[in-house]
């Protein structure tokens, strides 16, 4: 037999032969070979032993066999979100390995990192498409560790973006100017595909958003009252569906209320013709009430925004008197005050 001391520990152990005199084990374990009496050892610088066995007439060689070591590899945190968030994949190998891991993504080139401790790591993946990656590691070896790999998988979820919708000007007024009404889907990522608009449940319109937001305009004669203004936004590779809402105010108008007559000075228990103007709103409707010092002689009905009593002026006396006007309003119109001729 060939035997090795071990110098750190004492231990005494056979590196080749099988104590028989004879010939045989090549190609296999050099423990279970026959040697016919070895003569001289040597050693490479791999470690390799070569024995001189004179009885066969051989130089007999012990190849350093290498180990194979174990790979593993595990991205932290996993799975990750679409947007900003980031990993760190971790790649450990046993046996105090050194050298380099080659890193791939489904199979594409990434990074090579060099082992310390028998680890190294990789990291990143901002941005990144929502999906499931596979990540490789590829060990090389080195002079007591053969080339070994492994491969983990790494789940980068979709964002749920932040739906805001926000009117202006608002509130505005009936007739007036129109409010638009901005509808925007946020994250730290890219939001793109489209936005189904509602208003107080009911639906309205569905538009392509352009870098996260679209717009639409709301009519200031869409009729009086406080409306909700849905926004559903339907999501895309990357990003989930997700709602969010606004308000918006449509309130009446205030009309200016203007009183003519077509003859003054008037003739008691003669003709008069008095005339209001509503101005302001669309097409106002109602009524126009007639007074003389706080007394009622007569309520017309408003046409093309124009009221016209016409009627005998038999319900004052002679003298000065101050005539008003009155206006009920609408449904999109205040009342006013009453206009004094």
């Amino acid at each position: 037999r060939i035997r090795k001391v071990t110098a750190s520990t004492g231990n005494i152990s056979t590196v080749a032969g099988n104590g028989a005199a004879g010939y045989s084990g090549d190609g296999g374990a050099a423990t279970s070979a026959a040697l016919e009496y070895p003569y001289g050892v040597a050693l490479d610088t791999a470690s390799n032993i070569y024995i001189a066995d004179e009885g066969n007439n051989r130089i007999r060689a012990v190849a350093q066999v290498k180990a194979t070591p174990s790979i593993s590899a595990a991205c932290s945190p996993n799975p990750i979100t679409y947007g900003s968030q980031t990993t760190t994949c971790t790649a450990t190998i046993s046996g105090g390995a050194t050298g380099t891991v080659t890193w791939t993504i489904n199979g594409g080139a990434w990074t090579t990192t060099s082992l310390s401790g028998g680890a190294t790591s990789a990291g990143g993946f901002s941005g990144w498409n929502a999906g499931t990656y596979t990540i490789g590691v590829a060990y090389g070896g080195d002079s007591n560790n053969n080339p070994v790999s492994s491969s983990t998988t790494l789940s980068i979820s979709k964002a749920t973006p932040t739906v805001s919708v926000f009117c202006s000007p608002n509130p505005i007024t009936y007739g007036g100017a129109n409010s638009v009404c901005t509808i925007s889907a946020s994250d730290s990522g890219t939001v793109s595909g489209t936005v189904s608009l509602t208003y107080n449940g009911t639906a309205w319109a569905t538009l392509p958003l352009s870098s996260g937001s679209a717009t639409a305009t709301w009519s200031s004669t869409s009729g009086i009252g406080t409306y909700t203004i849905g926004a559903t936004y339907n999501g895309d590779s990357n990003n989930t569906t997700a709602t969010g809402s606004g308000t918006v105010t449509v309130n009446k108008t205030s009309p200016t209320v203007s009183l003519s007559s077509s003859v003054n000075p008037l003739i008691y228990g003669g003709l008069s013709v008095f005339t209001t103007t509503i101005n302001g709103g669309q097409n106002p409707s109602g009524t126009v009430t007639f007074q003389v010092n706080g007394q009622t002689f007569g309520t017309v009905t408003v046409s093309g925004g124009v009221a016209i009593y016409n009627g005998t002026n038999e319900v004052w006396t002679a003298g000065s008197d101050t005539i008003s006007a009155i206006y009920s309003g609408d449904g999109r119109l205040l009342n006013n005050p009453r206009e004094p001729y």
